[in-house]
């Protein structure tokens, strides 16, 4: 008996299991967001005639990429109704709650920020000079976006579920981490040999990792509220 509670999954795992089930119930959650940014894209190609300056390319594809993340994220704001919420409450603990979350969206963004590349590379050119660079700058700042978008939208869920209210908590938060992508991206494209990329990459990774942090130690007060 006690080999096989030794065996337990963690918690966070079990969680993170169940939110990926949920995604492959609920598929069409997650088509809605590939379809929005396919359509985005497309849209781009469309207004620029397939020929979109190198500056544009970098701006745009981060809006693009924003704006799909923040979708992804939101999800929780409609895809758990209070009653859930309530059920999980009596039965799980909320730093596991949240640190699942922070996992199953850095995962699932990572995903739509890869797919978006191919998508806007595809359709409107790849003028990066520096691919590699470029992936790891689109990983952390995938990780980086979800764990704003993460514990805003927690945030907000707590508080009546209103989309609305997320976008204006999370406006201020991103800003400076998009200005930090467009820079270093701005680097990976144009710049015949990346400087300062490592205080860059450190810069963003910080960025990344305090809202994570920051929404682990609130998001518990919140639950209890």
């Amino acid at each position: 008996m006690r080999r096989l509670i030794n065996n337990k999954p963690h918690p966070i795992l079990l969680l993170l299991k169940k939110e990926i089930t949920m995604e492959f119930k609920q598929p069409h959650s997650f088509n809605g967001i590939l379809l929005y940014v396919i359509s985005t894209v497309f849209v781009t190609y469309l207004a620029f005639h397939g020929d979109i300056p190198i500056t544009a390319w970098n701006s745009v594809f981060w809006i693009i990429l924003m704006f799909g993340s923040m979708n992804a994220a939101s999800r929780v704001l409609y895809q758990e109704p209070y009653s859930r919420h309530a059920f999980y409450y009596q039965l799980i603990n909320p730093t596991h709650l949240i640190l699942s979350r922070l996992i199953y969206n850095g995962l699932l963004i990572g995903i739509l920020s890869l797919l978006t590349f191919g998508g806007f590379s595809l359709l409107c050119g790849n003028p990066v000079k520096h691919t590699s660079y470029f992936i790891f700058e689109l990983l952390i700042g995938g990780i980086g976006l979800s764990s704003v978008l993460t514990v805003v939208a927690a945030i907000a869920s707590r508080a009546g579920q209103s989309f609305s209210l997320m976008a204006i908590l999370s406006f201020p938060l991103v800003l400076p981490m998009m200005l930090v992508l467009i820079n270093l991206g701005e680097q990976a494209i144009t710049a015949d040999q990346i400087t300062n990329g490592l205080r860059g990459g450190i810069v963003l990774f910080l960025l990344a990792l305090l809202p994570a942090l920051i929404g682990v130690i609130l998001f518990p007060h919140l639950w209890r509220d």
